[in-house]
């Protein structure tokens, strides 16, 4: 029998030095996992740190989604004024 699809996503934008300090909590990764829940990530960087955590909780079998967004000054989210940023 397989198991049931994840239902539960957690969405996440935290700048990288709160991201890592999420990440060191103990036990998270074992309460996602329990909860068979994935991660949807903000990519505000190409840090090493959160490339990190995204391996991290793959090898640990929890799924990340990654989600783009613009620098404050372009506008964060993108929209109908700030659309050509998204090429």
């Amino acid at each position: 029998m397989t198991e049931p699809p994840n239902k539960l996503t957690f969405f996440c934008e935290l700048y990288t030095d709160d991201l890592v300090k999420l990440f060191a909590t103990p036990g998270l990764i074992e309460q996602l996992q329990a909860l068979r829940a994935s991660v949807s990530l903000g990519i505000l960087d190409f840090s090493d740190e959160r490339a990190d955590i995204v391996h991290r909780l793959n090898k640990q079998g929890i799924p990340v989604i990654g989600w783009q967004l613009l620098p404050v000054e372009q506008g964060y989210w993108y929209n109908m004024a700030n659309a050509p940023e998204a090429v």
